[in-house]
């Protein structure tokens, strides 16, 4: 596999998607009593996310995951929806969820 040099923006992009794993983890607080479905679904989503952003070397990369995540809290935003109202599991709760359980493995 090709070694691709990590963008010098790249740490800026980690900070920002663990600034977000923070905000989810009071949202997955409220969801503590959330149904089984819940794993099943961000999985779901987070096979979506992947699907979408693999580069042509078959990895995710930090900044593109971040640039997505700050797509889904731009356009949810505008509709009025933010982590910390969420209560309930909402399209974009599954994928920020699913968008922060990619974070480790980006590259």
């Amino acid at each position: 596999m090709d070694q691709v040099p990590e963008p010098a923006f790249a740490p800026q992009a980690r900070l920002r998607l663990a600034e977000l794993a923070e905000r989810l983890q009071a949202a997955v607080a409220a969801q503590v009593a959330a149904p089984t479905w819940l794993a099943a679904a961000v999985d779901q989503h987070a096979a979506e996310v992947r699907d979408a952003l693999t580069d042509r070397h078959g990895r995710v990369r930090v900044v593109a995951l971040a640039a997505y995540a700050d797509g889904v809290l731009d356009t949810a935003g505008r509709r009025g929806w933010t982590i910390e109202s969420s209560t309930r599991p909402s399209w974009p709760l599954l994928r920020l969820f699913a968008v922060s359980a990619l974070t480790p493995s980006a590259v």
